[in-house]
């Protein structure tokens, strides 16, 4: 049995459990669907936009002590993604404070490093300032992400994922390459740094 495997089976067992607490129940989707035209004229519809973002459907589920289930389905695969998983999320969290199995990696804003595994996430706070910060431990086995990232910093903050094959899934680096053409299975980083920003607008 595989960690990705072993870390699924109690969140199965703690869904399960859910159910018999009445939970609140609602269903989701997002769709991006991406009209494209190349060369000679042929024109291609996809389920995913530039960015390599999936139209999903899924579901919520709410408990009353604060846990939350979610679940979420690519409607279409992106060629040559070495996430090739049709589900994109499946996880159980409790009032942000921890999560479990299948996310987004906690690294920056989600913008130039935007990835899924399996792992287990925390938030806390720097000792000083008060600072949030978000550290998981993944597993999406051989040829995938694996390892630790971290990321501390409210509007700004600072990165870092050490492991294995980050940046290879195609939702990653999308500002540099086409979904499709990213590096595939066994491919990607060791080691990552970021820093990202936000501001809101004057007006």
């Amino acid at each position: 049995m595989t960690m990705r495997q072993l870390l699924l089976l109690p969140l199965a067992l703690l869904t399960c459990t859910a159910a018999a607490q009445a939970p609140e129940f609602s269903l989701l989707y997002k769709f991006r669907p991406t009209l494209t035209w190349e060369k000679g004229g042929a024109s291609t519809l996809r389920w995913y936009d530039a960015d390599g973002q999936s139209s999903v459907v899924g579901f919520r589920l709410y408990l009353e002590n604060g846990a939350r289930m979610l679940m979420t389905q690519r409607i279409q695969p992106i060629p040559n993604n070495s996430d090739d998983e049709s589900i994109e999320e499946l996880f159980l969290d409790l009032r942000d404070e921890w999560r479990f199995g299948r996310q987004a990696i906690p690294f920056g804003q989600k913008g130039m490093i935007h990835e899924f595994s399996t792992g287990i996430s925390f938030n806390t706070e720097l000792v000083f300032d008060n600072a949030p910060m978000e550290i998981g431990v993944f597993d999406g086995g051989e040829g995938r992400e694996s390892g630790t990232v971290l990321r501390a910093g409210r509007d700004f903050g600072l990165s870092v994922a050490v492991g294995n094959h980050f940046g290879a899934q195609a939702t990653s680096l999308t500002q540099i390459r086409r979904p499709e053409k990213s590096p595939g299975l066994g491919r990607g980083f060791g080691l990552v740094l970021g820093a990202d920003g936000k501001m809101k607008a004057p007006f």
